[in-house]
């Protein structure tokens, strides 16, 4: 009879330990894989930590199940002693094994000692012949916070680092064409080299390396080779970036010199605030293009745009006269929309104001103004200027030389009719008289590869004009005031009577590629129980890895809306958890005020099924889960066996 038969519970107990290593040994490698691949993958493992630690407490109250029901089988003491006989045998073989393994780690220990510090002296020999010259081009830079200097000397004696000048790189600014920042390297280069790309934000003086990620469908904020950098994507309004060439092994062996992006994500200085007036500019006062602090640009010839203050606390130097008191006289304004000062669109020269601004493809851009005419006298409701609110792709602006008033009023006129002439272009008219101030909105889809969009401003027929001037003055040089201008993504306030409702949807714990492709429907249901369904896609990532889309319904009916999420089909191996406004569930309520904006945050959340093995693994191995059953089953099986045979014997 063979010896191994008669311990069927040291037999069981090995097979559970196989297993058990086996399991450990998969789900480890998956574990590290996952925190190299994705974020959605380190996620999954995270929450699959808390179900590891029940299946381990599962597995070891059925060892015990198992070992109780294995003390009811007649086992002998002679056993038992056996079993004790041998592993002490084993344990007395392993300490043996163990001291002669430490006595040769001794000896090994003591030889590299020797060799580090025959490396040592040799390094320290060779570092002392860099020149100075190359110790100016390695030095130190701040990254994320920390110094983080470059490794040339501590390797001088495996890499060879380049001389100065062997290589250098330099940054072009093709925003307006791609929307990218290139990078151009020459010099010596070798198989290997690498671009990163570093920056940070105005006002601040700390560089944070750029990761490459997939923002929104299938564009990425950098180029696969690091030659092309996409500011819009990258969320770089006015941030300064520089890029470091380095080799095969990490040594750094050029740096750019740092660039600032020149565009703004949002029209600035709306409210013509900046610059200041004061009591030597008078109360009307005319800014050329490229004044500190003005931003605005105009197509008009002279390149002057006319700021007009209705400050009560300031004084004209000749006459003495308080700014407000000019203004109404001269303008019929007696105050501004905004702030104190304004700015009149027909000044010198008749043109158009305009500024380029930093915009993503797919994305909706909302506008506001505040307009108010301004005719020969004050209160007459008669006298209406006319305005138009142009939008464009820079590109195109530049292309077709959208640089005077006659070449502006050419888009205004083909955009009117349809022509096609200027894709992507927006114009929208607007009529007021000289009696109040008068806002208006809209909004603007930004259009596919159209990374800088341009917002002019044109002023149009004029009550001066059709009343026949005053004789001396030049036609198109007097009305349309305009204040309080704003245009980004960021929602203006509602009109009177009515509120905006905002739908934003956020998902995590997916991949790059199936976050930037997920879409579903949304029903929404409002206050007169009429319902709409909505489709949401193109999904952005967020700066903490998330993807949201946002939809927009502006100036609905105040009142109690319900909004239900209808689920894309399910995604293989994932379960998803979705909450409402942070309450658990994919729909809700939500009220919407009068004048107030009402937003809906509904989050889905994926997760791996924790039923199904870790990714890699899913479609060619069978689940552990499976195999510690088969494994307790055929060992429940073969104790019975045992039991039954020895009963037989007697």
């Amino acid at each position: 009879m063979r010896r191994k038969f008669k311990r069927p519970l040291t037999f069981l107990l090995a097979l559970l330990l196989l297993f058990s290593l086996t399991g450990a040994s998969v789900q480890a490698e998956e574990s590290g894989n996952a925190g190299t691949s994705n974020q959605a993958q380190t996620v999954v493992m995270q929450a699959d930590g808390t179900q590891k630690e029940d299946d381990v407490g599962e597995t070891a109250s059925t060892e015990e199940n198992m070992q109780h029901n294995a003390q009811e089988i007649n086992l002998t003491e002679i056993q038992t002693e056996e079993s004790q006989k041998e592993q002490n045998d084993n344990v007395e073989a392993e300490d043996t094994l163990q001291e002669k393994i430490n006595s040769e780690m001794d000896q090994k220990e003591s030889l590299q000692g020797d060799e580090a510090q025959n490396a040592e002296n040799s390094s320290a020999e060779d570092a002392t012949k860099t020149t100075d010259s190359d110790a100016e081009n390695q030095t130190g830079e701040t990254v994320n916070g920390s110094d983080v200097e470059n490794n040339a000397s501590e390797n001088a004696a495996a890499v060879e680092p380049l001389a100065a000048g062997n290589v250098s790189v330099t940054i072009t600014d093709n925003i307006e064409n791609s929307g990218t920042l290139n990078a151009q390297v020459t010099g010596e280069q070798s198989d290997g080299i690498t671009l990163e790309w570093y920056k940070h934000a105005e006002g601040t003086n700390t560089w944070t390396k750029v990761e490459r990620h997939k923002v929104t469908g299938n564009s990425y904020n950098v180029s696969e080779d690091g030659t092309a950098l996409n500011v819009a994507l990258d969320k770089g309004a006015r941030c300064f970036y520089k890029v470091q060439v380095k080799d095969a092994s990490g040594q750094l062996l050029a740096e750019s010199v740092a660039l600032q992006v020149s565009y703004y994500n949002q029209l600035e200085n709306g409210d013509f605030e900046t610059p200041v007036t004061t009591k030597e500019t008078g109360y009307q006062p005319f800014y050329s293009n490229g004044t500190p602090g003005l931003i605005w640009k105009t197509t008009a010839k002279d390149a002057e745009i006319e700021y007009v203050s209705a400050a009560t606390d300031k004084f004209d130097k000749d006459t003495g006269k308080t700014h407000a008191q000019q203004s109404l006289e001269w303008h019929k304004v007696e105050a501004a929309a905004s702030g104190t000062q304004f700015a009149e669109l027909n000044a010198n020269e008749p043109g158009a104001l305009y500024q380029d601004v930093l915009t993503t493809p797919g994305a909706k851009l909302y506008w506001q103004l505040y307009h108010r005419g301004r005719g020969t006298k004050a209160n007459d409701s008669k006298q209406k200027d006319m305005m138009y609110v142009v939008i464009m792709s820079t590109k195109l602006a530049e292309q077709y030389k959208v640089e005077t008033q006659s070449k502006v009023q050419d888009v205004i006129t083909n955009v009117q009719n349809n022509t096609g002439k200027y894709p992507g272009a927006s114009v929208a008219t607007i009529t007021d008289d000289n009696v109040q101030w008068y806002r208006h909105t809209g909004d603007y889809d930004v259009s596919e590869n159209q990374y800088l969009t341009r917002f002019f401003f044109v002023a149009g027929e004029t009550a001066f004009d059709k009343n026949g001037g005053d004789g001396k003055t030049k036609a198109g040089t007097v009305g349309n005031h305009l204040d309080n201008v704003s245009f980004s993504e960021t929602l203006p306030d509602p009109n009177p009577d009515t509120g905006h409702l905002q739908i934003v949807k956020t998902v995590r714990g997916l991949t790059e590629d199936q976050a930037a492709s997920y879409q579903l429907q949304v029903k929404i249901t409002g206050p007169d129980q009429k319902s709409e369904t909505v489709s949401l896609s193109q999904f952005t990532r967020n700066d903490d890895g998330s993807y949201s889309c946002t939809y927009t319904k502006t100036n609905v009916a105040a009142g109690t809306y319900r909004i239900e999420e209808i689920l894309p089909a399910a995604i293989p191996n994932y379960r998803v958890d979705a909450t409402f406004n942070g309450t658990e569930g994919a729909e809700g309520t939500i009220m919407v005020q009068d004048q107030k904006t009402a937003i809906a945050n509904i989050v889905n959340t994926y997760v791996y099924d924790i039923v199904s093995p870790p990714t890699g693994v899913q479609n060619n191995a069978i689940p552990m889960g499976i195999l510690m059953g088969a494994a307790l089953g055929l060992g429940a099986v073969y104790l019975v066996y045992s039991k039954r045979r020895k009963h037989s014997r007697f």
